[in-house]
């Protein structure tokens, strides 16, 4: 009787869910057919009422991110939740560029994400939990594209050094611009809207040698291109009279390092009102 009593409390658990644990832990979330491994940390010195979802760069290493994530974490008392996106199932397409090689939404990366969010909240049976996400390098580069191309309730969507982004122009064809894009005047007016926090290292001068060509047009190094799209949405903002709601925030002395762009004091600040 003891055993039965034990199995049908894990069989709760597995069920209806557990809360993320206290400190560092990794769990494994079943969205859809699509298997995540998180790397978790919960701050202890406080009552955390929301989510940082954080997005790893090209050398996938989401633990160390989660790491790098914690001062963000504990000052804004939030969950810190590191997905892993592994190569063999979301290869750079499907990755850095959302899956929007496609003009077919269905391909798209994106729409994992809202159903993560969905099963964090089962999990802490907090359905109202309010989120943010920061992403770094290709981090950044996902989540440009998925500001672009999911309509989401994101708190706060940091893209700290991207090396590409997904640019304000209806003339550029996805994943570089809107052509293509299903309702793309309207996807665009939304994209501005967003409240996107672009967080560039102004050090960030060197060359990737990984990016495509095409992405020079966008700018010589990544700190440029992250000047100029700024400055892009601001401008088609202003000529179409749209809302504009991004901000930019630089960090003086930093190039493209994820661990001192996090512990910045400007990383928390994009996390502000």
């Amino acid at each position: 009787m003891r055993f039965l009593i034990l199995w049908l409390c894990c069989l709760s658990l597995s069920a209806f869910g557990a809360p993320v644990p206290a400190g560092d832990a990794e769990l494994t979330a079943d969205l859809n057919g699509v298997s995540l491994k998180l790397f978790t940390y919960r701050p202890s010195q406080c009552a955390p009422k929301s989510f940082l979802l954080v997005f790893h760069g090209v050398s996938r290493n989401a633990q160390g991110y989660r790491d790098h994530a914690k001062p963000i974490a504990d000052g804004l008392c939030a969950i810190a939740i590191a997905p892993y996106f592994d190569k063999a199932h979301f290869p750079g397409y499907k990755y850095q560029r959302g899956g929007l090689t496609s003009s077919d939404s269905k391909q798209w990366t994106g729409p994992v994400i809202e159903q993560l969010v969905a099963w964090l909240r089962t999990q802490e049976k907090q359905p109202d939990w309010p989120y943010s996400m920061i992403g770094h390098s290709g981090g950044g580069q996902f989540l440009s594209r998925f500001a672009a191309s999911t309509p989401n309730h994101a708190q706060k969507i940091v893209l700290a050094n991207p090396g590409s982004y997904l640019f304000p122009s209806l003339d550029a064809h996805i994943p570089d611009g809107f052509g293509g894009m299903p309702d793309a005047e309207q996807a665009l007016k939304r994209y501005l809207a967003a409240p996107l926090v672009l967080l560039l290292g102004d050090a960030d001068i060197e060359q990737d040698a990984e990016l495509p060509k095409g992405y020079m047009q966008q700018g010589s190094n990544r700190h440029e291109r992250g000047l100029n799209f700024y400055q892009a949405g601001q401008k088609i903002a202003a000529e179409r009279h749209w809302d504009f709601s991004w901000r930019l925030l630089e960090v003086p002395g930093v190039a493209h390092n994820a661990r001192k762009m996090f512990a910045s004091p400007q990383a928390l600040q994009a996390f502000r009102p």
